[in-house]
């Protein structure tokens, strides 16, 4: 997954909000996160110490991201928070300016690009803002 997803997906938004003024902007950035995000899926082997644990852990995986991604269609749709707020990623010290829904869209990024099932079952139980910090180098 590039490191660069969400600068890539800005200017794609900017680029489909000046050839469609009508659109809006926070609505078409979920998508185009989404399709450089889908662009960018490979098969991720997860590897632990029981075919018992990487089930759970895939289990984990697809319900946390299909929570988030229901959060953030309800709030696409309400048009809500514009506001940024500054994530830091603990392993690489870098700070990320992103809107909640941003956020949440990082935090499915990173769940699928985890290959450590104790690390996904972990992942799966923070909240997206301890999500970007603890397992921001995912992204």
């Amino acid at each position: 997954m590039k490191r660069n997803l969400m600068q890539e997906a800005h200017k794609m938004t900017k680029e489909i909000k000046e050839q469609y003024p009508e659109v809006d902007y926070q609505a078409q950035l979920g998508l185009c996160l989404s399709f450089l995000a889908q662009e960018g899926e490979q098969e991720v082997k997860i590897e632990g110490k029981s075919e018992k644990q990487i089930k759970y852990a895939e289990d984990c995986r697809e319900k946390r991201m299909s929570q988030l991604q229901k959060r953030i269609d309800r709030k696409i749709k309400k048009s809500i928070e514009t506001e940024k707020m500054t994530y830091k990623v603990r392993k690489t010290g870098e700070k990320l300016e992103l809107t909640k829904v941003e956020a949440m869209q990082t935090a499915i990024i990173i769940l699928q690009n985890m290959t450590i099932a104790w690390e996904i079952i972990n992942a799966c139980e923070l909240n997206e803002e301890l999500v970007i910090y603890h397992f921001g180098q995912y992204r």
